[in-house]
């Protein structure tokens, strides 16, 4: 927990610790988002994207 709170032995670097964690999470998430919307198209066909388009537009509200 002491280098996602900044506290670290290391000084001078150029990213801070807790900046790495967080561009690693979201690269993965990310990547997760893209495989889903891979999978439900490749399962659920054309109709799959019609239906993500819909349901984030509901979304906005």
């Amino acid at each position: 927990m002491d280098v996602v709170r900044g506290r670290c032995d290391e000084k001078g670097s150029t990213v801070a610790h807790f900046w790495a964690l967080i561009a690693a999470v979201s690269g993965t998430v990310g990547l997760a988002n893209i495989a889903g919307v891979a999978v439900a198209v490749s399962i659920g066909g054309s109709g799959a994207t019609l239906r993500m388009i819909l349901r984030g537009l509901l979304g906005l509200r």
